[in-house]
Parts: C-alpha cells; sequence; structure tokens
C-alpha cells in the first residue's frame, strides 16, 4: 500500500490574559502585566495510505468519525481535489463504494462523514460538518478551494449550511433535498434530482431562485427515486471537479476537457430526447464557460428552445408540478382526516399509474408518514403511530425506517415477537445503524432474547 506522505505544518494560538488593578490609596499606580503567548502546539499530521478506505477519528476520545478513500495515483494533497460527502444516515462508506471509480480515473479523493445524520438539528449538523472539513484541512492538508461540499437528501442541507460558514470553498453539491442558502461569497453549485424523487419540484424551484444570486449553477435530472445518483449520471461532478478545481496540472485539465466534449458528443450523437440534449448541451456551458469555446452548445439551445416537441415536455413538466403541488395539499390534510381505507385506494391508484408525478406522490407519503410516526412515537402516542405506519407500509412496505418504527412501535404494545420480525425485516432490507438500535428505550424488553441477540451481531457485521 503506498502512503500519503504528509509534511508536518504548526499552528500558533494565542491567548492573551489582561489584569487590572485597581488603585489601593494614595498614588498607587496599576501593575503592567505582560501579554502571556502559548506555547505553539504542532499539529499531528497523519499518513493516510492510498487505494484502501480508512476510517479517520477526529482526535483522541473523540465519537466523530469519517471514511476516505484516496486513489493510488493521486498527487500532493494540495493538488488533489476532494469530494466531501454527507450521507442522511450517516454511513461515509456510501458515497466512496458507489463512485469509487470515477475517485479512480479522476485522481479525486471522497471522504464521507459517519456522524452527520437525519435527526440532529442544523446546528448540529454545522459543527459536525465544520469540524471534519478542519480535520481534512489541517491534519491531512488538502486546500479547501479544491474541496466541494456534497450531500443527498438531509446531508445535502448539511451541505449547504457548511459551506456558508465555510467561504473558502466555493464548490457545492446537492442532491434530494435543500434549503434555504445563506452564503455571501460566490459559488459554483451542480445539484441532482431524480424524476420520481418526492422532493422534484422543490429542487427545480430551488434552482430557479439561486441563478439570480449565484448564476453558476446547474441542475441535473435523471430517471430514479430519492436516492444518491447513480455512478454514470454523478460522473457529471467529478468532470466538474477535475476542470474547476486549483492548482491542478493543465495537462490534467486539459486531458479531462477533452474527453468529456467527446463523451458529449457521444452522447449527442444518439436518439436522445430534445430535452435530454438540451440538458447536456446546458451542463456543457455550465462547465466550460470560460475556459473554451462554447457557442456550438449554446446553437444547439438556442434551436432546440422553439421546437414543438421541446415545448411540449416544458408545458408537461409545468403542469405535472401544478397537479403534483395540489395533491400534496390534499394528503396532507388527509394525515388527519381520512382512513385507512381512503389511504389504500390513493395509494393503489399511484402505484398503478404511469405518471412520474403520482410516483414522486408515493414518496411524498412515505415522507410524511416518517415525520408523524417519528413525533407520535417520540410522544408515546401508540394509537395514532399504528394508523400512520399502516398507511407506511401500504405506501413503502421495504422502507427501513418504516420497518424500523413498527418493531418500536410492537416493542412499545409489548408485542415482542412482532417486534422481532420487524426489526428482521428492517435489517435484511439494509438497516445497519447498530448504535440506534442499542440505544433505542423501546428495545429494552427485546435485549434478553436470543433473536435481540442474533439481530445486534448481523449488525456488528455489516457496521463500519
Amino acid at each position: 500500500m503506498k502512503k500519503f506522505n504528509l509534511l508536518p505544518r504548526f499552528f500558533t494560538i494565542f491567548s492573551i490574559v489582561c489584569g487590572l488593578f485597581a488603585s489601593c490609596g494614595g498614588s498607587q499606580k496599576p501593575a503592567s502585566v505582560e501579554p502571556q503567548v502559548a506555547t505553539p502546539a504542532p499539529i499531528a499530521r497523519l499518513t493516510i495510505g492510498r487505494d484502501s478506505v480508512i476510517r479517520v477519528r477526529l482526535s483522541s476520545g473523540s465519537s466523530q468519525s469519517y471514511d476516505i478513500y484516496i486513489p493510488s495515483q493521486a498527487k500532493s494533497p494540495e493538488t488533489t481535489p476532494i469530494l466531501i460527502c454527507f450521507d442522511p444516515h450517516g454511513a461515509g462508506r456510501i458515497p466512496i463504494d458507489k463512485y469509487k471509480k470515477w475517485a479512480d480515473k479522476f485522481n479525486i479523493a471522497i471522504a464521507g462523514s459517519n456522524s452527520s445524520r437525519n435527526g440532529l438539528d442544523a446546528t448540529q449538523g454545522q459543527v459536525i460538518a465544520n469540524a471534519m472539513i478542519s480535520d481534512i484541512h489541517d491534519r491531512l492538508g488538502f486546500d479547501k478551494r479544491n474541496m466541494a461540499l456534497c450531500g443527498f437528501s438531509g446531508g445535502a442541507k448539511v451541505a449547504i449550511n457548511a459551506i456558508g460558514a465555510n467561504s473558502d470553498i466555493t464548490k457545492l453539491i446537492y442532491a434530494g433535498a435543500v434549503t434555504q442558502l445563506n452564503a455571501a461569497h460566490s459559488l459554483n453549485i451542480l445539484g441532482f434530482v431524480g424524476d420520481q424523487d418526492m422532493n422534484y419540484s422543490d429542487l427545480l424551484q430551488f434552482d430557479e431562485s439561486i441563478k439570480s444570486t449565484n448564476p453558476v449553477s446547474a441542475l441535473i435530472e435523471f430517471s430514479g427515486k430519492h436516492e444518491w445518483p447513480d455512478a454514470a449520471v454523478f460522473s457529471k461532478a467529478f468532470y466538474w471537479l477535475a476542470i474547476r478545481s486549483a492548482n491542478t496540472d493543465s495537462s490534467y485539465v486539459k486531458k479531462n476537457i477533452d474527453d468529456f466534449i467527446t463523451t458529449t458528443k457521444r452522447i449527442n450523437s444518439k436518439s436522445e430526447s430534445l430535452s435530454a440534449t438540451y440538458q447536456e448541451c446546458s451542463f456543457a456551458v455550465f462547465l466550460l464557460d470560460g475556459i473554451r469555446d462554447v457557442s456550438d452548445y449554446r446553437d444547439v439551445m438556442k434551436k432546440t428552445e422553439p421546437l414543438a416537441e421541446y415545448q411540449k415536455s416544458v408545458a408537461n413538466r409545468k403542469e405535472s408540478i401544478t397537479y403534483e403541488t395540489n395533491q400534496k395539499q390534499i394528503l396532507m390534510q388527509a394525515f388527519q382526516s381520512q382512513n385507512t381505507d381512503w389511504w389504500a385506494k390513493v395509494i393503489n391508484n399511484y402505484k398503478t399509474s404511469p405518471k412520474l408525478s403520482d410516483k414522486r406522490l408515493l414518496g411524498f407519503i412515505s415522507l410524511g408518514c416518517y415525520s408523524y410516526s417519528n413525533q407520535l412515537l417520540a410522544q408515546h402516542n401508540t394509537d395514532g403511530a399504528e394508523k400512520i405506519l399502516a398507511i407506511y407500509e401500504m405506501a413503502d412496505p421495504t422502507n427501513t425506517d418504516q420497518l424500523y418504527f413498527h418493531a418500536m412501535l410492537n416493542a412499545m404494545q409489548n408485542k415482542n415477537p412482532e417486534a422481532i420480525k420487524y426489526l428482521q425485516k428492517a435489517v435484511a432490507n439494509g438497516f445497519s445503524d447498530l448504535n440506534k438500535t442499542e440505544s433505542e428505550p423501546a428495545f429494552i424488553s427485546l435485549r434478553n432474547t436470543s433473536s435481540y441477540s442474533l439481530i445486534v451481531a448481523s449488525l456488528k457485521k455489516t457496521s463500519r
């Protein structure tokens, strides 16, 4: 295994102690006190192995950690771009495992937080993000100008909040969710949204709103649900980071620009829809404007815009969003007023519908059920939680949060065999949060059972 050899760097902490002494009668004057300077403390640098995923803890005894992958061909940290990722479940390995092949192709490092997760408030998320950013800069030596903050779902909100507090970082990637952007510095922003994502309309509106203040932005739509973009779609983020990072070798940048242009030409040569072609050209302008001639891409966009097929797709999308907005208002009221029979009919209609907007509405129901059931279980309102979880299960039968909440509900109702079954289903469908399981008060009555012990043992094997 090759090693990432890092030179030591030092910082100085100045601590000034001021003493004020009042005079005690006569003409006694205050004593003169010289400022005291603390002894400079060295930053303990790390030697990180390349070409394997390494877990890093921020400091001795700290519970915060992140996973990091540095490709074998990456150069010094000062010139290596790095993608700093936030997953909604604190699974730092997910973006690394998903995008590792692009990290190798572009010689870009990836780090994923294991501490930032849904359920924390915005302040807690920002503290975690800032600490991780500082650690990667101070101990590993990565240049903040070469960093991009990236997040999916609740992790996207963490990334958006964190970039406002880090003026040296100018690149932001968001996917699946958004929050208010409060940044005083200029940003380069790239978004991803699946056409079946329940937050689809929110991300479109966010993209439109930031263009007035952050014109260097783009939103990539892909075929998918509320999820991290698949590797093929996310290659655009790596082209962007490779081409737009600071202090990178000019030949490296030129090679990636030429490769992107060739790839784009291959895409446009296929029988793509006009919307897909327009999006590819729009992204090319976003990526290359100012460093390469983009007039060809602009010409394609200009010629596409008035075409009837393209105009029809734009009109259909607007109509779909209007319909979706109205349906969401109905569904929000229905959580309070409608019984499970009504919900069963609505959910079945959405599931059998060919419309993408109805697929997104299924996701919206799932998200609403998550929020309501989480609150009701925290309040020990088992009757209310039981109704919402019945809807949740109909809308999203394999969702790990739904299965986990069902396990909690049954445990609260002293239905231990049912609780174990739901917990087993949650693990089988990908639930892997060992700490959450072991700290859950509802599972106290399960902990002395052999079935629960087997579940915990399996979580220990899969947890990283």
